[in-house]
């Protein structure tokens, strides 16, 4: 319905703010502290989330929005079943990178 629609719509511009928020914090990364930026964990760990936001917003969501569409007949899919595995492994993938964001946080790398 007209919920699940809102909701994927919400995840999609979400997913854009994060992209964006996390090229801008790679770059400043590596503008403020050259190279080194390579070898500290803050970069990793941004890199890390923006990948999570990549796999969902390029690879996941797509799929979702065609699985979606034809629920009643995607029984059996790669990981054993259609849409509820998808929206599981997205949901994995968030906890992910909620995860590294709970760290970047803990370890005072936003100040």
């Amino acid at each position: 319905g007209w919920a699940a629609m809102l909701a994927g719509k919400l995840f999609r511009v979400i997913g854009w703010v994060g992209i964006v928020a996390a090229a801008y914090l790679l770059l400043w990364y590596v503008w403020t502290v050259g190279l080194r930026a390579f070898r500290a964990a803050p970069l990793w760990l941004v890199l890390g989330m923006l990948v999570c936001t990549l796999v969902n917003q390029f690879a996941l969501f797509p799929l979702i929005a065609q699985v979606k569409p034809a629920v009643s007949q995607a029984t059996e899919g790669m990981f054993g079943g259609g849409l509820s595995s998808w929206h599981t492994i997205s949901s994995l993938i968030y906890l992910v990178q909620s995860v590294l964001g709970l760290i970047y946080i803990w370890r005072g790398d936003g100040k």
